[in-house]
Parts: structure tokens; sequence; C-alpha cells
């Protein structure tokens, strides 16, 4: 019997910066090391920057949506 395949949406955020660079450029190596791990990215939403909630001295957030698919 053959198994269906469902849509996974992942939801993506950071703030801080880390060994890679920024918050966007860890995100970006996130999404391109999945494949390694057997996920599949199929698309992914544009970036969109957010304040933090509540309101802080914090690094506004970098988030995205990645569909994606496995076994």
């Amino acid at each position: 019997m053959g198994r269906s395949c469902h849509p996974i949406f992942i939801g993506l955020g950071a703030n801080l910066p880390s060994p890679i660079g920024e918050a966007i450029d860890t995100l970006t190596a996130a999404l391109g090391a999945m494949p390694n791990t057997g996920i599949m990215v199929i698309r992914r939403s544009s970036w969109y920057s957010s304040e933090p909630v509540p309101k802080s001295e914090q690094n506004w957030f970098v988030n995205g949506v990645a569909e994606v698919s496995t076994k």
C-alpha cells in the first residue's frame, strides 16, 4: 500500500548572529543543510523582519516559512 505525501510547513526565525553570520545568513544556511539530512525544501517564503514582542532592546527577528518533504 503506497504512502501519500503530505506537505510539511516549518517556521524559521532568528534574531542573533551566529558563527555563520547574521540571522538571515544562519537561516539560509539551515535551509541549505536540510537536504543533507533527508529533508527536501520544496519552496520558501520571503524573509520578513519583525520586532520583538513585547518591545525590547533585542534585535529584530528575521522570519520565514518553508514547505519541506521527507520520508
